[in-house]
């Protein structure tokens, strides 16, 4: 009724409560969730459905209806660092990548700003602090940069139910040995959660792909001349525009000098303006084109070790994987 105040869900707090309580009882997110999917607590999607706040009842990527939410890590991990619960109202935490667009990025903790008090809390600070303190002490790794990242982030999804996957790398050393091997792979969630597992290798995934690689690569490479053929091109333009340019000077000074006459000198102009005209339109015409290859398509992606990203990044729109083994590519 007051879109102003922030109020207490009755309904769902208690959710809240024992996720706080859990951790501190020693339980790790991964286990949070899977007891409140045994106990079939409402998740968050449900409950915004509920509440008609959003529709969640078909996934528009895969076009599939996703039957049944569910409680993941990464919901619990969510939950247990909002400030929201204490009472406390924190803003400043995103800034927007571009004026206008839905990217935003994460500011730094300490760039953030906090209201106290605003509303009723669900959870004290000491127990917020004390699961945070819990949670630092427990990571045991921390992201340096993209090389456990995966090329497919956002683009593997489950034909059973329309959720995206979620990625996994792991590593084991062999027994008896030194070797440790690096595992890459994605799994659902949900089918997880049931039972019904449905996951599948990162190298699959890749051999799949490998088929199409070295038609890109030519496609690529034919791109890539075209946009060497348009600088050469524009070049020559240029050339031109600048010889039309000193051409206007010449016949300038002539007139100056009365070495021709006004109606000469004026015939002459125009003539030398209507083709730097016709001239700075096709080089404006390069130019466009020009850019749009670039963004097609960069020349840094025929480097080897780019190439699978490139045509990815590029040319997959999604990859359905199916328990039973099916996958489908669906390009761009």
């Amino acid at each position: 009724k007051d879109k102003h105040s922030i109020i207490i869900d009755e309904k769902t707090a208690f959710i809240v409560k024992e996720a706080f309580d859990l951790i501190l009882r020693g339980y790790s997110c991964t286990q949070i969730a899977n007891i409140f999917n045994e106990k079939g607590y409402i998740t968050r999607s449900e409950r915004k459905e509920e509440l008609k706040l959003s529709d969640y009842t078909g996934n528009l990527i895969t076009g599939s209806e996703v039957k049944k939410r569910v409680w993941t890590s990464v919901c619990i991990s969510q939950i247990t660092r909002n400030e929201l619960y204490t009472g406390d109202y924190v803003y400043n935490k995103y800034k927007e990548t571009r004026i206008g667009r839905r990217k935003k990025i994460l500011l730094p903790e300490e760039e953030w700003k906090v209201i106290h008090n605003t509303h009723e809390a669900i959870i004290s600070r000491e127990v917020f602090d004390e699961v945070k303190s819990i949670k630092e002490k427990r990571k045991f790794y921390v992201y340096t940069g993209k090389k456990n990242r995966s090329i497919f982030s956002g683009k593997i999804f489950c034909k059973e139910c329309g959720r995206p996957m979620s990625f996994r790398c792991d590593s084991r050393q062999k027994k008896n040995s030194d070797k440790i091997y690096k595992y890459k792979s994605y799994y659902c969630n949900l089918c997880k959660a049931e039972k019904k597992p449905n996951n599948i290798k990162e190298k699959d995934i890749i051999e799949l792909i490998k088929p199409k690689l070295k038609d890109f690569k030519i496609h690529n490479t034919l791109n890539k001349e075209k946009v060497i053929e348009h600088k050469n091109v524009k070049e020559e333009i240029l050339k031109e525009i600048s010889i039309l340019n000193s051409n206007l000077q010449i016949i300038y000074e002539n007139y100056k000098k009365k070495n021709i006459s006004k109606e000469a000198y004026l015939k002459e102009k125009s003539l030398i303006q209507d083709k730097k005209i016709l001239l700075e339109s096709k080089l404006k015409e390069l130019k466009s084109e020009e850019i749009d290859l670039k963004k097609e398509f960069d020349g840094n992606y025929l480097d080897k070790n780019n190439l699978l990203k490139a045509y990815v990044d590029s040319s997959i729109d999604k990859i359905v994987v199916s328990r039973s083994g099916e996958r489908e590519i669906v390009e761009k």
